[in-house]
């Protein structure tokens, strides 16, 4: 047989049920860059943008805006879901202090709920803030800037919280567009 392209609207099985195979083994089924697919669980866009900033001694026994840590993403459909990846290698926290929580905004609101829990009651440390969060609905398609929030906390004394690079670390916040 010939080498050419199957043009169709639809591929079936003869009998309206069964398995349709593409390929066989060995073989390598190409996709085209910009091919969506749909009926199936599948990735349909992924941002990710990245920071070496450093925020230090941020206000404690609050919520502070990482104005920093952010993505900005296009949301291709309000009927697909947002998945977010925070990472942030470094944060310094004194004693009786810590993030006792990370959430996304979207610029007019708060999406998320607090996705992380970092506190130490008697050790100054350094930390890492990793955490994720799915299953958000884009408000709108519109081009929006997704900013992540963390809550401090300080049970007493003068203590502060340092949150950002240190060294050549550097953090990263991720949007990953799906359907489900």
């Amino acid at each position: 047989m010939a080498d050419g392209i199957l043009k169709v609207g639809q591929i079936q099985t003869s009998s309206g049920s069964g398995t349709i195979t593409i390929g066989q083994s060995g073989e390598t089924i190409s996709i085209p860059s910009g091919t969506s697919f749909s009926g199936f669980n599948s990735i349909v866009g992924i941002k990710s943008n990245s920071s070496d900033s450093a925020y230090s001694s941020v206000t404690v026994n609050a919520t502070v805006t990482l104005t920093d840590f952010n993505v900005t993403y296009t949301p291709q459909s309000t009927s697909n879901k947002l998945g977010f990846i925070v990472n942030i290698p470094y944060y310094y926290a004194g004693s009786a202090t810590g993030v006792t929580g990370i959430l996304i905004n979207d610029g007019a609101s708060d999406i998320t709920n607090y996705f992380y829990y970092e506190y130490d009651s008697s050790n100054n440390r350094e930390n890492s803030i990793q955490g994720s969060y799915w299953g958000v609905t884009p408000a709108s398609t519109n081009s929006t800037t997704y900013t992540v929030k963390a809550r401090t906390y300080r049970a007493s004394g003068s203590n502060s919280i340092n949150i950002g690079s240190s060294s050549s670390l550097t953090s990263f916040v991720t949007v990953i567009e799906y359907r489900e």
